[in-house]
């Protein structure tokens, strides 16, 4: 019997393109050769895009959702092909069954197709016709829909490397999609059962089952090689972790990913965290990763891991978090743990070319590769980054780094709805008013907010601005650090001579730490600002201690603002937000900003 493992597969993705767009028709010049050597040369051997299937194919009863799906498949198959010559795969991430909107013509020819108001949706007293219905798979189209589409991409694309679905998700598709019965995501705009009739003798596990099963008949009936992936992000909303009934209910050859960190715990100061999300403070693997594995090992699956290489929630207005301790510690854990696949973005922090990234590639693929091995490999790092006459600083300086991040606040509303990634780009209002948190992730949320509750939930405003503090405490001794072995005496503000520096092996690595370090300032500033300014507008006097307090704020928040402002002058791209395909704050905000700090006079409603 043939024992050799499989290969390796190591996924990212082209974060330049728009998830939420049309990305394989009206992006696909950005498939080209070159970006796929540059996949190729950072270690990886595949990505993945998006994919749908009404996208992609024409079904003969629905004529209306056919919009240039023949050359959509035509550019697919321009852009597996430029990546088969890279040697680079290409995967179809697909959340499948897609809901529908209020008209579609569909529900004529098969009324029973339609399923539950998108529960975001179903408060409001009219529904427009933008709104979505879920897809009922209890209807008889669905084998035709999934099982038949499926058969026909593959047929179409038969060098598609495979598929990643998911599921479980906000993201509307089949009637339990957004029904969280265990209350997982403590999210009030989702059912808490299922409010479909035709699906109330039927059960979330069995959908999901149903769904998967479907898929993999299409898939398999074209092609016997392709990677069938199912995710499991959410699936917690259906079965008690590690869903041993959805997981044991999948086709065999159906591999399971799991994210390395989702279900973990840590007490920081005292302070118990949940970590529910992509995270570098806390290292895992989580019990759910390690349940999970033992599941799949028990009824002989394979199992991949969900592991962010560049950046996560924490902070991802930079190309990558400069922490390659943790990084290569967490790589190693799930490799040695039997994972041969790794996932190593979302649709943000898919760069291949940081060297971040491709230390964790050359951690994954290396066997021999240990934890003792770690110091040694960020040594080689160091001077590949920053030459050899600086690296000493440089590993001092992510030792430092490494330190810090274990003081990261981690607070699932923080890191959805907190300032930090507006950093010294977001307004502060003046005001008693609760005003909503912005989603930095979503195009046109705005830059301004002031209801805390929006972003705190595990954790008080005082629990975050305590965290914060020692995060940058100790974050800060590695910026200088660096900035000693640049010869900048202030690195806390506005360097002078930077155009010289910014030719300088490792200065946009230095300028990353300290970008980061600013936006933790910032947010951290913002929460203090904004409990003083409620206790200004309690206080019967007006008291001066809030004045004072507001004002001392607000003098160094302008150091921050203006050394920010330099930084994008010379990095435009480190405010662009990738998922909303967005720039979260320009130059001109900056200004506006240190324009109306110098006019504030303590009037309600003022911005700053």
């Amino acid at each position: 019997m043939n024992t050799t493992p499989m290969p390796r597969e190591l996924i990212m993705r082209n974060c330049l393109t728009d998830f939420y767009g049309d990305e394989i028709l009206a992006e696909s010049e950005k498939f080209d050769s070159a970006y796929f050597r540059s996949v190729r040369d950072g270690g990886f051997t595949a990505i993945w895009l998006r994919g749908q299937l009404r996208d992609l194919v024409t079904f003969d009863v629905a004529p209306h959702w056919d919009h240039r799906n023949g050359e959509r498949m035509e550019a697919l198959n321009g852009i597996v092909a430029r990546g088969r010559e890279n040697g680079v795969g290409v995967y179809l991430y697909v959340n499948e069954p897609k809901g529908f909107l209020k008209g579609d013509p569909i529900f004529d020819v098969y009324p029973d197709l339609k399923g539950p108001l998108d529960p975001l949706l179903n408060h409001a007293s009219a529904v427009p016709e933008t709104l979505a219905y879920a897809f009922c798979t209890q209807c008889e189209f669905t084998e035709t829909y999934l099982a038949g589409g499926f058969e026909r991409v593959f047929r179409q694309c038969p060098e598609l490397a495979g598929v990643i679905t998911i599921t479980a998700s906000e993201i509307l598709s089949h009637c339990f999609s957004n029904v969280d019965e265990r209350n997982l995501l403590n999210e009030d705009f989702k059912y808490r059962e299922v409010a479909c009739s035709r699906c109330k003798d039927s059960t979330s596990v069995q959908t999901v089952i149903d769904v998967m099963e479907k898929i993999h008949r299409g898939i398999r009936a074209a092609s016997a090689t392709a990677r069938i992936v199912a995710w499991n992000w959410s699936w917690g909303m259906y079965e008690e972790s590690p869903q041993k009934q959805i997981i044991n209910g999948l086709p065999k050859d159906v591999i399971v990913l799991c994210d390395m960190q989702r279900g973990g715990s840590k007490t920081v100061e005292g302070i118990d965290l949940t970590v529910d999300e992509y995270s570098f403070s806390y290292l895992g693997p989580s019990p759910l990763f390690l349940e999970t594995l033992k599941v799949t090992q028990e009824d002989d699956r394979e199992l991949w891991a969900k592991i962010m290489l560049n950046v996560t929630h924490e902070f991802l207005m930079v190309p990558y978090l400069p922490l390659p301790f943790r990084l290569a510690k967490k790589v190693v854990a799930v490799r040695d743990l039997g994972s041969r696949g790794l996932m190593g973005c979302w649709n943000y922090g898919g760069d291949t070319t940081t060297w971040m990234a491709q230390l964790g590639s050359r951690v994954f693929r290396d066997e021999k590769f240990n934890n003792l091995s770690i110091n040694g490999e960020v040594q080689k790092c160091a001077v590949a980054v920053y030459g050899e006459d600086r690296a000493p600083a440089a590993y001092a300086a992510w030792e430092e780094f490494d330190r810090a991040f274990e003081y990261f606040p981690f607070d699932l509303r923080f890191i959805y709805f907190g300032p930090h990634m507006h950093g010294p780009g977001f307004e502060w209002v003046f005001t008693r008013e609760e005003i909503p948190m912005p989603w930095y992730f979503m195009k046109g949320a705005g830059r301004q907010g002031t209801k805390l509750s929006d972003c705190c939930d595990q954790l008080t405003p005082e629990q975050i601005i305590h965290l914060l503090t020692l995060l940058c405490e100790r974050w800060k001794p590695g910026i200088e650090i660096l900035a000693r072995s640049f010869g900048v005496d202030d690195p806390l503000a506005v360097i002078p001579d930077i155009e010289k520096l910014v030719t300088f092996q490792g200065f946009e690595d230095f300028t990353i730490a300290r970008t980061i370090y600013f936006h933790y300032q910032s947010a951290s500033a913002f929460f203090q600002f904004r409990l003083a300014t409620l206790a200004f507008f309690d206080g019967t006097t007006r008291g001066s201690n809030e004045r004072s307090t507001i004002e001392k704020l607000l003098e160094d928040e302008k150091t921050r603002i203006s050394a920010t402002r330099q930084i994008i002058e010379f990095y435009p791209q480190f405010p662009f937000q990738q998922e909303a395909q967005d720039f979260l704050y320009t130059r001109q905000d900056l200004d506006g900003r240190l324009k109306n700090i110098s006019d504030f006079r303590f009037l309600e409603g003022q911005l700053l």
